[in-house]
This record gives C-alpha cells, structure tokens and sequence, in this order.
C-alpha cells in the first residue's frame, strides 16, 4: 500500500505540475506550483520511494508539460514521425534522470539537511542545476504572477524560488501532518515573510516611472514557416517588415525586427547600408535592430543580430551563442556523419563567442543612449547570457526569435515566462521581438506590460524605460550561491559513496550466506 502512496503522490504531483506550465504565468500557475510542491514533497516523504516512483514524475512532467517539442523537434529538425518520436522519448527519458539525481544525492545528506528540512530543497536544486536539459525549466518559474515572492531573485537568482518553495513545503508538511515539533521548522517561514517585504518594496521601487526612455517599436509579420524558408518568399518577407516600420516607426525611435528576418547572407564586416543594398534604412534618425543571417567565410555563417544606427552605420553584429541543436547544427554529426543523413534540413552555423553592446544615440538631446544587448532565440532562458550582458553595460536587454516553429501551442508562452525572469534578475526592461508572437515588452518587475495578439502581424509601440542601478545578482552574487551549495551537496554525496557500495556489499554476503 505505502509502494502505492508513493507512486500516487509522484503522480498527481507531476500532472498538477503539467497543468501549471499550461497556463504559464498566470496566478493559477503559481497556485498550483506550490500544489504540485507539496505533493512532491509528500511523494518523497514517503517510506516507500522509490527510483521508480520518483522517475514517473520527471516522464510524466516532461511528457505532459512540454508536448509540443515532438511537434517542434519533426517540423524543425525535419525528421519524420518515427525518428521523431524516438528523439522525444529520447528527451523525455534523458531529462527524467534529473529525477534520479535528486534521489541519489537526497538519501546521501547528512543528518542536519533532514533536521532542518533542507534535504529536498537542497537535493533537488543541485539536481536542476547539474542537469543537462534542454528546456531548462524549474518550480519556481510557476511563480511569476506572485510578484512579492519573485522579487527576491534581484539578490540571488531565480533558483532562489524553487528553494524557497521546497524549504518551506517540507517544513510545512512536517509540522502539519507529520506532527514534528521544532523550532528549527520554524525558518523557512521567517526566510519566506523576510523575502516577501523585501519584495514588497521592490515592487514599490520599480513601479515609479523613469524618466529616461526609449521609443521603440516591434514588427510582427507573422510570416509563416514555408514561406519564411523558401527562397521565393525572401525579399517579399522582408518589404513586409519594410512596409510595417515606415507605417509605424517614428522619428527617435528604436524599431526592432525578429530572429533571421533577412535570410540573404550578409558579410558580417559591413559598416554602412550604403555598402549592401540589401540591407533596410529607415531614415529620420530612426534606428534598427535586424535579425540576419551573416559570413565571415564560406565556412563560418553565423544566425547574427544587425544594429542599423540612426546615421546608416551598422555596428559589429552580435552572432548568437547557443545554436539550437537539429536546427543550426547537428549534436555529434562530426564523430557520426551518419546524422547528417538522416537530419539534412539542419544548417552548420557557427556559435558566436562575446556580448555585443549596441549604442544608439538619437538627435533629441531630451533622449539617453539606449545601450541594447540583443538575445537570440532561446538564449533568453539561460540567465547567466542575460548578466553577462546587463555587467557589460546593456540598459535594454532584446530578445529576437522566431517561435513559429512551435505551432499554436502553449510553447511560446513558455518562453516568454522564463525569460521574463531576466528582467528581473538584472532589473531591465525586456524586449522580445518575435515572427509570429510572443512579441512583447516585460517590465523590470517581470510583468508583461504590452503585447501583440500572437499569429497575427502588428505593430507595437512603447516607450521602454533605461533602468541605470544594477541589482545585486547582475553586480554580485549570479549563481554562485547555488552553484557553491551544489558543490557541497554532490560532495556529500560522492563522500557517503563507499559507505553506499560497502553497505550494499554486507547485504549481498548476507543473502549469500
């Protein structure tokens, strides 16, 4: 019976927590977040956990809450239905071993974890963190409609959320229904009330307007799929988004394009538009940001960020970091060549390897520098590219992406939910620019304060604050925290190892004998 408690619990923790990522953002995702926690924590509470009870959630979770990547993984990477299939069970197993990591190392802490019910937090944190995944998601992205609680990721970074939730289930589900009596249990509840008139005042800071601002303006084309991949399309796609910005767009402003608007290749050493016709001038002091593909050399071709400056001249471009693997390369083609065979739709583009910083300074002597640090595609989800960018100098951070690949699904506003999570993190203002949506602006408090109907094509104008103070994770801490505690939990693992085989050896003998 307690085997199948277990099960039940790991079950129903997993499908509550399915149901959250469907509703991305909202307060019933933050609701049924904690749900989904405490049951989780209940699951592992259990005498009976087990390997195999705790793995259904990470399958379920993955299987359930992220469906549309087979979707994504067979219209992007071009495989048909059966090597689709296989590449998404492929990922649903692979990233279920997340699940596995937490057991391992949560039955290795040392007594003083369990006392103070840190083990969970501690356990399951280390395993989101040392966890190679491909849609990096964590509990506590569920949180983004509860403000007060989300802000304290300012000081120490979005995993600070996840803890919290864990921390304070465990000591929760003790006190009431384990019946525990220490003081000890007590703490997490102090740490949560302390992190919630902290962000309290935050959001108190964050809601008075800046005076210093930039007019910018999004252009969603909505181009479809086929017709942004077919060469015959290529020049139309883009008068389209030509047509939209000199409609829209106004003097000062900051008009921003997605991901690989232009699809010609462009030599990635151009300095002016007068050097490539190709390439769009909007005029009247007006600055562009353009997604573009670029070549240093036939074999170098880069997925890159183009900065038109109000004066016609065009920056160094930013040539994106992480390449989507399937898409702009194929994971371990040089060892097995035999993957390119069977995934010939995929590009050989080369990673780019720096922050870039584009400045641009308008003839209004009214309007600060805007210092914009583009993003591209998914890199929006990876919160150490975002820091890199706002200590380098970036005012604005700007996401370009091109999410149609995800069909009308909940996908791109699962994308949008993690990487409104920048923004707070560094306290910048994100602009996210897509084909066919989520085109939007997130405020330096993660609220999505203006956006474009997705699959539609529209324009969207907002003047997008330049926050100059720098929060203490962008200045100070990142991660490091975490990483740092990982560390020492993998550690205590590794240390309880052979104690672990020693036992397991005395059992074995004892069975023999």
């Amino acid at each position: 019976m307690s085997t199948f408690r277990a099960y039940l619990l790991s079950i129903l923790s997993a499908v509550v927590m399915s149901v959250a990522w469907w509703f991305p953002g909202s307060s019933s995702c933050a609701v049924l977040g904690w749900l989904s926690t405490l049951l989780l924590v209940a699951a592992v509470r259990s005498p009976a956990l087990s390997y195999g009870s705790i793995s259904v959630y990470g399958f379920i979770t993955n299987c359930l809450g992220f469906y549309w990547l087979f979707a994504t993984i067979k219209g992007f990477g071009g495989f048909d239905y059966f090597a689709a299939s296989l590449i998404f069970l492929l990922f649903v197993v692979a990233s279920a071993n997340q699940q596995l990591i937490f057991l391992f190392l949560y039955r290795r802490l040392p007594g003083f974890f369990s006392k103070s019910a840190l083990g969970i937090a501690c356990a399951w944190l280390t395993a989101e963190l040392i966890s190679v995944r491909i849609f990096p998601w964590s509990l506590g992205h569920t949180q983004l409609a509860f403000l007060p609680l989300t802000q304290i990721v300012d000081v120490l970074g979005t995993p600070t959320l996840a803890f919290l939730m864990l921390w304070s289930s465990e000591a929760a589900w003790r006190l009431i229904v384990e019946k525990e009596r220490r003081r000890i249990l007590a703490a997490p509840f102090v740490v949560l009330a302390a992190c919630l008139i902290y962000g309290a005042e935050r959001v108190s800071h964050f809601s008075t307007p800046l005076a210093d601002k930039v007019a910018v303006t999004l252009i969603q084309a909505n181009i479809s799929v086929a017709e942004k991949h077919n060469i015959k399309y290529f020049e139309r796609n883009k008068e389209r988004y030509v047509e939209l910005s000199t409609a829209a767009a106004k003097p000062n402003s900051l008009v921003i394009w997605p991901e690989s608007v232009i699809t010609d290749f462009i030599f990635d050493g151009v300095n002016s538009v007068t050097q490539d016709r190709r390439l769009p001038f909007l005029g009247d002091n007006v600055g562009l940001l353009v997604g573009a593909l670029t070549y240093r050399s036939q074999s170098e071709i880069f997925n890159s960020a183009l900065a038109i400056l109000p004066d016609g001249k065009i920056a160094q471009p930013y040539h994106k970091r992480i390449l989507m693997p399937f898409g702009e390369f194929t994971p371990f083609a040089s060892t097995f060549p035999w993957l390119k065979e069977i995934n010939a739709t995929a590009g050989e583009f080369t990673p780019g390897s720096a922050v870039s910083i584009f400045d641009y300074r308008f003839d209004d002597p009214a309007r600060k520098a805007a210092k914009v640090s583009p993003l591209i595609c998914y890199e929006d989800i990876v919160p150490s590219l975002g820091r890199a960018a706002t200590e380098a100098g970036a005012n604005v951070l700007v996401n370009i992406t091109n999410d149609a690949w995800f069909g009308d699904s909940v996908a791109p506003y699962q994308h949008h939910l993690i990487a409104a999570f920048r923004a707070v993190e560094n306290r910048r203002f994100l602009v996210r620019s897509t084909n066919s949506g989520l085109t939007a602006i997130v405020d330096p408090l993660g609220q999505t304060v203006a956006q474009l109907k997705p699959f539609s094509d529209g324009v969207l104008n907002y003047d997008v604050g330049l926050p100059q103070e720098r929060s203490l994770y962008t200045s100070l801490f990142g991660d490091a925290l975490w990483w740092a505690l990982s560390a020492l939990v993998c550690l205590c693992g590794l240390l309880k190892l052979p104690s672990f085989r020693q036992k397991d050896h005395v059992s074995a003998s004892r069975k023999n004998v």
